[in-house]
């Protein structure tokens, strides 16, 4: 019984850090294309601001991608 208690507590330690780890705080959000960094991309990639065709009628803003 212990054994099974501790499989689920790890199980929910292990899901957590993998949500926080996910955590989509690397991709900044932008309205247009000047307001992506201009480090924020590797070397030979332009950064762009993305908003999706589907859902910009609901968000007013997107987020920095590498192109």
């Amino acid at each position: 019984m212990t054994q099974i208690v501790k499989f689920v507590y790890i199980i929910i330690i292990f899901l957590s850090l993998f949500h926080a780890a996910r955590n989509d705080d690397y991709h900044l959000k932008c309205t247009t294309d000047y307001d992506c960094r201009e480090g924020f991309c590797p070397e030979g990639l332009a950064p762009k601001c993305f908003v999706s065709f589907a859902l910009a009628r609901f968000l007013s803003e997107g987020r920095c991608l590498c192109i």
